[in-house]
């Protein structure tokens, strides 16, 4: 479909995840949470366990956002 809202959409919420994932793994620490997070997430879905696989990615997208907003109060202080 040559939907550009769509395609615009996607384009902004792409650029949105690369640049929280470049803010988050350049926290110290973090990216051993999130092999960690990764690891149990596919672990997850191997098993097919929708419900458990579901509850992980949205805990994981409410701490992932309280990490950045963390950094960003931080950044704004300094």
């Amino acid at each position: 479909a040559q939907n550009r809202v769509l395609y615009k959409m996607h384009d902004n919420l792409s650029e949105m995840l690369k640049f929280s994932r470049k803010k988050s793994l350049g926290i110290k620490g973090h990216s051993a949470v999130a092999l960690d997070f990764h690891k149990q997430l596919l672990n997850e879905i191997r098993n097919q366990n929708v419900q458990a696989a579901g509850e992980l990615m949205r805990r994981h997208l409410a701490e992932a956002s309280h990490l950045l907003e963390a950094e960003q109060k931080k950044e704004h202080k300094n």
